[in-house]
């Protein structure tokens, strides 16, 4: 798989295909509809009217069917259906495992052997393929990622591995778990979109409440600090960070209002791309950060390079929310 996982951004969901698994929970919706399948007999070969009922559709069925039936067959593979559906929907790298395991456990012994491992890695990688527009995963490639699974605990290549081991290895692989967190921890555009829009809204208004009581279009940073609704926007963040944030609105002077907007909006945007509350980023998040931060997906190659020699890195080698806001007013 080369390191698409270390260089791609998360993937950004639009389709409604893409929306409907994203908004699922993996141990709700999700595990009920494979549950539902298993009791069906686990039918390999999905037609129409079977995919429709298996995921309990009714007026998308024919698109999203579609979406699978590349090869114009009219049956999709169930394998690649739920495989997509699992690693994009809500839940946690564990829960996620916890329900594909079942699926490719043919043998019904709670283990997987080297076959079931490179059939259920193939189904992700063409199920996540088909549903976000990604490319095509090389048959060598995945060979080569289920040989690191059984080399990273020693397993002969004969012999089964554990579902906890599958977990072990996604947690240390980090090429692997890169291009997971690619799909898991996708980014559904209009969603975050509306949380953008909701934050600055409460934000926007605790502003204007606190200059109209001061008569004044600019506030004292000392307000802005004193107040709990504008704490409670940012997601209650430490005394620390709220005087950090403060401090690049100005240097003790009064806050304009462009330039708190500016500075809440970075804030807000960091923590949309940060879906999994890291604290941090990796820098190949930067086109997303920027997509939402100008509202608009930046196209130019050296415009973006140009922000990223401005951006303060961490010892890690990643970008914290602090330097994302700073390199946000440096530019």
């Amino acid at each position: 798989m080369g390191n698409a996982g270390l260089t791609s951004p998360r993937v950004l969901l639009n389709s409604q295909l893409q929306l409907h698994f994203k908004r699922a929970n993996v141990s709700l919706e999700v595990t009920e509809i494979v549950s539902g399948w298993f009791a069906d007999g686990a039918p390999l070969g999905l037609t129409l009217e079977t995919f429709r009922q298996v995921l309990g559709l009714k007026e998308q069925a024919d698109r999203f069917f579609r979406e699978f039936d590349t090869d114009g067959n009219q049956k999709v593979d169930a394998f690649e259906v739920f495989s997509a559906y699992a690693v994009i929907s809500a839940g946690t790298v564990d829960e996620k495992c916890e329900l594909l395991f079942p699926i490719f456990d043919f043998a019904g012994n709670d283990r997987l052997n080297f076959d079931e491992i490179n059939i259920m890695i193939h189904s992700i990688c063409r199920g996540v393929s088909k549903v976000c527009k990604t490319g095509s995963v090389d048959d060598n490639d995945v060979v080569e990622v289920c040989q690191r699974l059984f080399d990273s605990h020693n397993l002969p290549y004969h012999k089964d591995i554990t579902k906890e081991q599958v977990r072990r290895w996604l947690r240390s692989d980090m090429e692997a778990s890169s291009l997971f967190d690619i799909f898991h921890n996708s980014l559904a555009v209009p969603d975050a979109e509306a949380a953008l829009a909701e934050r600055e809204g409460i934000q926007a208004a605790v502003f204007s409440q606190l200059s109209s009581s001061l008569s004044a279009s600019a506030v004292p940073p000392q307000e802005l600090l004193r107040s709990q609704h504008f704490r409670q926007s940012l997601g209650q963040p430490s005394d620390e960070a709220c005087q950090k944030l403060v401090k690049f609105m100005g240097s003790g002077s009064p806050i304009e209002p462009d330039v708190f907007a500016r500075v809440v909006r970075a804030w807000n945007v960091f923590g949309v791309v940060d879906s999994a509350t890291e604290g941090e980023l990796d820098m190949k998040e930067l086109p997303n950060l920027l997509l939402f931060q100008n509202r608009t997906s930046p196209t130019d190659k050296d415009a973006i390079k140009d922000f990223q020699s401005r951006v303060r890195l961490n010892a890690q080698g990643r970008l914290t929310r602090n330097a994302w806001i700073e390199a946000v007013l440096s530019s």
